[in-house]
């Protein structure tokens, strides 16, 4: 390969080393990962029979910046039952949650019962499989649902953040009323799309490559045929 060839070569390979990193592109909890010790019920269908109704729970976002879905992480709490829940990434339909874009399995959903009142509990990380882009300024859903005998709470934002539903047997959406309108927990990390800045380490990487070939260039210089 010539020098202009190999030159040209380093030049693309820098500008496509881009800062394509997963960041947070929404968040509603607070400083170190805090929440409220108040949240939504998210119900199985079966827990206690008709006594306690089948239930999810639902807050919207959007992001400021256009990005593929890399994680969610719910302020969620388990109380009893299997602890199985599945977090539900919505499209928005009129201001509710529309039709289910990605369902993620949460595991190891931490335990409210037991949890003194001074301790916090760790939020829940789900991880996307199906990495769907989410549009800059569009309006989404985090929900939570769960399966069988499980019970637990979605817990609320401290940051003031509002707009929470909820729905019973999988039926409309409605708002909950009884908790001032505070939106449920989370946190949502993406990668961003577009993005055309290469990093510093790149930039560095292909100075230092260009001078040592202007460099070598200049101590072995190419032979030309006279006229």
């Amino acid at each position: 390969m010539n020098r202009r060839a190999l030159l040209l070569s380093l030049i693309v390979m820098s500008l496509h080393a881009i800062s394509a990193h997963a960041a947070v592109i929404f968040s509603n909890v607070g400083p170190a990962l805090s929440f409220s010790d108040i949240g939504v019920g998210v119900n199985g269908a079966t827990m206690f029979g008709p006594a306690i109704a089948q239930q999810d729970a639902a807050s919207a976002f959007s992001s400021a910046e256009r990005a593929t879905l890399d994680s969610i992480e719910v302020a969620l709490a388990y109380s009893g039952g299997l602890n199985r829940f599945d977090i539900l990434l919505l499209a928005d339909d009129h201001g509710l949650p529309g039709s289910v874009l990605e369902v993620l399995p949460a595991i190891d959903v931490p335990a409210l019962m037991g949890c003194p009142a001074s301790c916090v509990l760790p939020l829940t990380v789900v991880t996307s499989i199906a990495h769907p882009l989410l549009e800059a300024n569009t309006r989404y859903w985090v929900g939570a649902t769960a399966s069988g005998t499980t019970f637990g709470g979605f817990m609320l934002s401290s940051t003031g953040d509002t707009g929470v539903v909820y729905r019973n047997y999988g039926g409309p959406w409605m708002p909950v009323v009884s908790v001032q309108n505070t939106a449920v927990g989370f946190r949502v990390n993406g990668t961003p799309v577009g993005s055309s800045i290469p990093e510093p380490a790149s930039v560095v990487l292909f100075a230092t490559a260009a001078g040592a070939l202007l460099t070598r260039r200049r101590a072995f210089p190419t032979s030309e045929t006279a006229p």
